[in-house]
């Protein structure tokens, strides 16, 4: 994340291991409310079951 921020690029996306398949995203990252990826899950969500 300080690489990131340094060179002002956000870093890849972790692998659905490392973000347990989307829960850590959504309940637990710090950093989710900036997250491109974080942001799509939670549009999704929001999305009403067809």
């Amino acid at each position: 994340m300080q690489q990131a921020l340094k060179n002002k690029q956000l870093p890849p996306v972790c692998t659905a291991k490392e973000r347990w398949y989307d829960r850590k995203c959504l309940d637990f990252c710090d950093v989710s409310a900036i997250c491109p990826y974080a942001d799509v899950l939670r549009k999704q969500q929001e999305r009403p079951a067809v």
